[in-house]
């Protein structure tokens, strides 16, 4: 017979809770014991039954089933306990001699004065004497209704207590099946599993110890005390079997524990799940963890352990125990934060009447297995050291991964064996060169020539200069720097795109070019004429030096408005804002001003024909621009190609577009012609003058007054530049 006396805990199903589970058996008992007091009026008792019983042999059935309760094997389900009795022996000696009412309400009775005098719990004590209730009476109805008017010892008899007995341990299991499930989880596969080849032994064993006893002290009472032997060997029988159990359960939980540290993680995520396979392995009851970072895990939060040296164990008592533990034992856990103490214990104490019997369960950490807890313990803060190193790895590893995907510079890793092991982002980019992903199967000798050409650079301390065209036809200029790793043998690359910076120098070079050039044009006819007029000017007629000074002051200007565009342009590189005075003003009469200072295209500029446009803008600037653009189309077409200007107003954008009949620009050079100083032709074999800076100043000025320029151009058809300013109401 098995009873549940410990570790009930909150439901888990939510279709089944203890509650109903022990209302249900005191029911059922109820009823069963009913069933029993009318069973004889439907059921004739067999002779051997003794009816009326007297009061000794009643009390003598009390005292019986008061004993069978306090012997036990007490054996573990997850953390509740059931306990293996010899009831079913008092019951079925009860169904051979005292009729059915009486034999289970002795039976239950002396159940009751055990629980009551072990102060059980009301839960615990009703759910049992409601188990045995409906166990019993299963017994005893299948008997009655099985043996007729058979002897008490004959086939028949026998046959059908083995037959009761059965129907007790199924009954049995069923209601013990029920309180496990709602008490622990425990699912009911499991337990059946476990159970019912030792209940099957138990029920035929306890029918025989039953027989056996009473046929002896029957035929000859003096070699009755002799009957306790197969009891005793029935009772060795359960323990070991207990013992079978434990150790099952006691290698699983460490198979779970093997898992739990084999994985490293962090203390939050290892120790609990470890915590919990350790006191499993120990039957404890619960666990508690405090860390030297001040992190708590298991039942009490506000545990205080005391000082455990390394590598010891040390028996908890008093106030060093967690609050409501019995007993404990606690082990240094060490970690990356100093340390900490973990406890594994018990918080049921044994019934006082039962604790010191030689069979009562009770919880300790043997002598013998201290050394596999230590080392146990120890293998849970090496996995909590494992996981904190590894998290600081994958740490670095990001950090080192984010600097590699967002460097400017592009990366590249080679193994002594010429395998590419890291290819950047930034790589990519700057050599438009995409490496597949498992780069450890990346040969260098089949990657594309310019990777080739990177890995094997010379480790020189300034780097080495490579020049090579992308596939889009992009001229790049590469500086590659290499530093050899000795101890692995790699090499790595950085490689900086140093294409803008060569271009600046060029640019540099031709600017100063182009301003020694610009400069020199205006410069040349000033010095020429003033030494003129120092030299003749009583011999020069009136119209000749006025005609000589006119070019001086054109001259003059012409080199202020290159100074102006020079500063102009110095501050569109600086944090200095361009002078803009806006205003509302006619687009097209600004227009119309501008085409006065080109006499030159007279009868080749057209201007379209325009109601005047109202915008706001900076006069002046607006001037500057057209000047700038339609100078630019005059210097890029020919002496008889057309210019041709029109107008596009909307709601809140006027457009002035500005054509030429030239040669047009080449698609990706269309962005560029905006840079400062920047040349489509080489200075050096030019045809054209200018600084590079007046469409670039012509962009800048728009901008800065809410407006834009942009250009529309087709090879060998000509350009168009747009100039968009903000409209303005009438």
């Amino acid at each position: 017979m098995t009873q549940v006396r410990e570790g009930l805990r909150p439901l888990r199903p939510p279709w089944l809770s203890v509650g109903f589970v022990v209302s249900f058996a005191t029911l059922a008992g109820v009823l069963s014991l009913s069933v029993l007091a009318w069973l004889p009026a439907v059921v004739d008792l067999p002779a051997h039954v003794i009816d009326p019983p007297p009061v000794w042999l009643l009390a003598l059935f009390v005292a019986l089933a008061a004993v069978s309760d306090v012997v036990y094997v007490p054996v573990r389900h997850a953390d509740a306990w059931e306990e293996l009795t010899f009831v079913e022996v008092v019951i079925i000696w009860g169904v051979l001699i005292l009729p059915p009412f009486a034999a289970l309400s002795t039976a239950l009775l002396g159940f009751a004065l055990v629980a009551l005098l072990l102060r059980r719990p009301a839960v615990k004590f009703l759910f049992n004497l409601g188990s045995y209730a409906i166990s019993g009476a299963g017994l005893m109805i299948t008997y009655l209704i099985l043996v007729g008017d058979s002897e008490q010892f004959g086939l028949r008899s026998v046959l059908a207590l083995l037959v009761g007995a059965v129907v007790f341990t199924t009954l049995n299991l069923f209601m013990l099946t029920l309180i496990l499930l709602a008490a622990e989880g425990v699912p009911p596969r499991e337990l059946l599993e476990e159970q019912w080849a030792l209940s099957l032994g138990m029920a035929v064993g306890s029918v025989g110890v039953a027989t056996v006893a009473l046929s002896i002290e029957q035929s000859n009472p003096a070699l009755t005390p002799f009957a306790a032997l197969p009891v005793i060997a029935l009772w060795y029988a359960y323990r070991a079997s207990s013992a079978h159990a434990e150790g099952r359960e006691r290698s699983r939980w460490l198979v779970e524990l093997g898992q739990a540290v084999a994985t490293p993680g962090q203390p939050q995520v290892v120790i609990p799940r470890a915590a919990e396979a350790l006191r499993r392995v120990y039957a404890a009851d619960e666990y508690a963890v405090v860390l030297a970072s001040g992190h708590h895990f298991g039942t009490d939060p506000a545990w205080v352990p005391p000082p455990v040296p390394p590598r010891q164990v040390r028996t908890l008592v008093g106030d060093e125990l967690p609050d409501h533990w019995d007993a404990g034992v606690g082990i240094r856990l060490d970690d990356q934060s100093g340390g900490g103490v973990l406890a594994i214990g018990t918080h049921h104490q044994q019934e006082w009447a039962t604790r010191h019997l030689p069979w009562a369960r009770s919880w300790s950490v043997p002598e013998t297995d201290e050394p596999a807890l230590v080392a146990l313990t120890a293998a849970v803060g090496s996995s909590v050291r494992a996981g904190q190193t590894l998290a600081e790895l994958t740490a670095e590893t990001a950090k080192l991964q984010a600097v590699v995907d967002h460097a400017t510079d592009g990366i590249c890793v080679v193994d002594q064996q010429d395998e590419v092991l890291l290819w950047s982002p930034a790589a990519q980019r700057i050599t438009g060169v995409d490496l597949p992903d498992g780069l450890d199967s990346v040969r260098t000798a089949d990657t594309p020539d310019i990777v080739r050409r990177i890995v094997s650079v010379p480790a020189e301390p300034e780097g080495v200069e490579v020049s090579f065209e992308r596939s889009d036809g992009q001229q790049l200029d590469l500086q590659v720097t290499r530093v050899d790793v000795a101890a692995s043998g790699t090499r790595v690359m950085t490689i900086r795109d140093m294409t803008r910076e060569r271009r600046a120098e060029r640019l540099k070079s031709d600017f100063i070019a182009t301003i020694s050039h610009e400069l020199r044009t205006p410069i040349t006819p000033i010095r020429g004429y003033a030494d003129l007029l120092r030299r003749r000017w009583d011999r020069m007629s009136e119209e000749k030096r006025a005609g000589v000074l006119e070019t001086i002051q054109e001259r003059a200007d012409h080199l202020t408005r290159l100074v102006d565009d020079l500063l102009v342009a110095a501050r569109t590189t600086s944090d200095a804002e361009l002078g803009v005075d806006m205003q509302r003003m006619d687009l097209v009469d600004a227009v119309r001003e501008a085409a006065t200072g080109f006499p030159e295209v007279d009868g080749r500029l057209s201007i379209a024909a325009s109601e005047p446009l109202w915008v706001h803008a900076d006069r002046t600037r607006v001037i500057q621009i057209i000047n700038n653009l339609v100078g630019n189309a005059v210097k890029y077409t020919g002496p008889d190609a057309a210019i041709e200007v029109r107008f596009s107003a909307g709601p809140e954008r006027v457009e002035v577009f500005i054509r030429d009949h030239g040669a047009g620009i080449a698609a990706d050079e269309q962005e560029r012609v905006f840079e400062r100083f920047y040349r489509i032709e080489d200075p050096m074999t030019m045809r054209t003058g200018g600084s590079g800076l007046g469409l670039h100043i012509s962009r800048q000025l728009a901008r800065a007054m809410g407006g834009d320029v942009r250009l529309n151009s087709i090879p060998g058809e000509g350009s168009t530049f747009v100039l968009q300013l903000i409209a303005e109401g009438t």
